[in-house]
């Protein structure tokens, strides 16, 4: 009896399963072929990227070009093709538009460029344009060599730039900064990699907007211990001959030494009643605690 009753089940779930089959078949009829359809498609997809797929990305109509590269608008002080250079440097002269990584790829590129700061992001417009928006480096100091005759561009941050983008006259333009360690310790776009340099740098970031009008042009490291900063004095001096002791590096003075904001404020308020610091006949100025003068010298 139990026999019989299996081979019922079996038949009726036989018999269920193929309608329900059939059933299928004919409800779904075009789902199924629209299934195949796509399926077939895709193979051929797949199948034709994988025969002709590298030439359409090596096309050089797809070929990303320095021209397509769209950047804010460079200062005066950049006189060279970042485009090209960041494009070239990085060997992304054959990058393709359908490369699935052109984006990161330029953003790297451009990120290794010693007259970019930063990147803030790239993306991909219409008309096989790439948008990069980025902040530049700018130069504020150029650290002088012990006979003159050669300089290294600074940036704000302490960041050595390329020296071949710069004329003979250029550094007449920003402070000079005289260091016994005038050699950069690493290549463009790093470091300066000497304290007193990096030191300078914020000071003359510091006094920017008054260099012009108070007639200062140089700034003086006395290392009174090499390679500690918080051991690194600062002299700044004008085109008359008129020496400032300024003291520490901004946001590095020891305890007992004025801030540099209470040193600038010294400075203002002299340069109100004086009109300039460049006087004539130079003196010396000491504002490290105190404004007082200390003596009066002979420019040098």
């Amino acid at each position: 009896m139990g026999s019989v009753q299996k081979g019922v089940g079996r038949w009726w779930l036989e018999q269920v399963g193929s309608r329900l089959a059939v059933v299928s078949m004919t409800r779904y009829r075009g789902v199924w072929a629209t299934l195949g359809l796509l399926a077939a498609v895709l193979f051929v997809i797949w199948w034709a990227w994988g025969k002709w797929g590298r030439n359409v990305v090596d096309d050089p109509a797809f070929q990303v070009k320095a021209e397509q590269i769209v950047l804010p608008p460079t200062p005066k002080w950049i006189r060279s093709d970042i485009r090209a250079e960041a494009l070239r440097e990085s060997s992304l002269e054959r990058l393709s538009l359908l490369d699935p990584e052109v984006t990161l790829k330029i953003r790297r590129a451009f990120e290794l460029h010693p007259w970019i700061a930063s990147v803030e992001y790239v993306s991909k417009r219409a008309g096989g344009r790439i948008l990069v928006e980025v902040r530049y480096r700018r130069p504020i100091i150029m650290v002088v060599t012990e006979n003159g005759n050669g300089w290294w561009p600074v940036d704000t941050m302490g960041v050595l730039l390329p020296p071949a983008d710069f004329s003979q006259n250029d550094p007449l333009g920003f402070f000079q900064v005289y260091t016994p360690f005038h050699r950069p310790a690493g290549d463009v776009g790093t470091s300066f990699g000497h304290a007193g340099v990096v030191g300078a740098a914020r000071l003359a970031t510091l006094l920017d907007d008054h260099r012009t009008q108070w007639g200062l042009v140089s700034i003086h490291a006395r290392h009174l211990n090499p390679g500690r900063e918080s051991e690194i004095e600062y002299e700044l001096r004008t085109r008359g001959g008129t020496r400032i002791l300024w003291g520490a590096a901004p946001g590095n003075e020891p305890r007992g030494e004025s801030t540099a904001e209470e040193k600038l404020a010294r400075l203002e308020q002299f340069a109100a009643a004086r009109g300039t610091l460049d006087l004539r006949p130079p003196v010396t100025l000491d504002i490290r605690h105190t404004l007082t003068h200390v003596e009066t010298t002979v420019a040098r």
